[in-house]
């Protein structure tokens, strides 16, 4: 989807990059391997940051406006609470 698209330029270009460097010292190696394995790095890494971005710009938006569903909930939740102590 695009908004996985950062991820998947980042590993493309991470991933060609090494590949490249490792292709430049060894006469045996074909490069996939190496080019398979920077990718998943670079998704292990990158997707938990991208999605906390994500996260973290929602709750930003939800809580600066005036969403009605977001007012109720955040009322009843102070009426429950009050009602309790």
């Amino acid at each position: 989807t695009i908004l996985n698209l950062p991820i998947a330029i980042v590993a493309h270009v991470i991933s060609a990059k090494k590949a490249r460097e490792a292709l430049t010292g060894s006469m045996v190696n074909a490069g996939r391997d190496i080019l398979a394995t920077w990718k998943l790095l670079v998704g292990l890494a990158f997707i938990p940051a991208l999605y906390t971005t994500y996260t973290l710009i929602t709750l930003f938006i939800a809580l600066r406006s005036d969403w009605p569903i977001y007012q109720a909930a955040r009322t009843t939740a102070y009426m429950e609470f009050a009602a309790v102590y």
